[in-house]
């Protein structure tokens, strides 16, 4: 709604469109900051801040539920946006914006095959009456991106883009990316910092009862990573075995998409 109309409500006669660009990335922002508080369902706590008396926990688990809603509102953003954000009124006027929203996409993907997004979904379930564990959520994940291609259906652009992105992402996450290539902070930077900040540093009190905390903290996050990469090791193995099945009945562009993406796989984890 915003977007189609926002060249008629805040264009002038005889200026150029700078105003509006600058409302655009307004837009955009406040989009994201609507992604970063959608994010913190996953793997995430409500706070009480308890007191002596009132017999409540001082966190209490995201519900299964309630992370199931956001991966699924996430992802499906990764698939609509286009359809919004890359409006033909605003792109005759300001440019092609095709770049713009791919990297968008590819910060969503990236942040949901991030090894601490789901070390975090795997902390809060052990936590949780009803956990929402890291292997049913990279199931989710898996069986939306690659919905078509088990079902053997054709595939379109941003399918292609993140199917991509997805097997970069899991390769990056199992460090098996040369050196040399690093992520482009970008115009979708931004959006992956500030969803997730797990490795951010902060100055803390280092007394001797905070430094055994923190070292155990940091004890336990490593624990839960390690097992982070197994699964996303598992889930590799798995899109491997995908895109191996699928080349012999795929034709065209998409055959072509598919065994890139295998020919990477292999290549990576030799």
């Amino acid at each position: 709604m915003i977007t189609k109309n926002l060249v008629d409500w805040t264009a002038e006669e005889g200026k150029d469109y700078s105003y509006t660009a600058s409302m655009y990335k307004e837009v955009v922002k406040q989009y994201l900051r609507y992604l970063t508080h959608c994010s913190v369902y996953m793997g995430g706590s409500y706070i009480n801040y308890s007191v002596k008396g009132d017999n409540q926990k001082e966190t209490i688990p995201v519900s299964k539920a309630k992370q199931k809603e956001a991966v699924k509102f996430l992802l499906g953003q990764i698939y609509e946006m286009p359809e919004w954000l890359n409006n033909k009124t605003l792109a005759d006027h300001l440019g092609e914006m095709e770049d713009n929203v791919g990297e968008l996409q590819t910060a969503l993907t990236r942040l949901l095959t991030n090894p601490s997004m789901i070390g975090r979904i795997g902390t809060c379930a052990k936590s949780s009456n009803d956990p929402y564990t890291q292997q049913e959520f990279i199931k989710d994940v898996y069986e939306t991106i690659w919905a078509k291609t088990i079902k053997g259906q054709s595939i379109n652009r941003t399918d292609k883009l993140v199917q991509y992105v997805y097997i970069h992402s899991l390769l990056g996450s199992l460090d098996m990316l040369p050196a040399e290539v690093v992520k482009n902070k970008s115009f979708a930077f931004c959006l992956e910092n500030s969803l997730n900040n797990d490795n951010q540093i902060e100055a803390i009190p280092v007394s001797a009862e905070e430094l055994e905390r923190q070292m155990t903290i940091s004890t336990k996050e490593s624990e839960v990573k390690i097992q982070s990469k197994s699964i996303l090791y598992s889930q590799l193995t798995t899109i491997k075995s995908l895109l191996a099945s699928r080349i012999p009945t795929s034709t065209g562009e998409t055959r072509d998409h598919y065994k890139y993406l295998l020919y990477q796989i292999d290549k990576l984890m030799k």
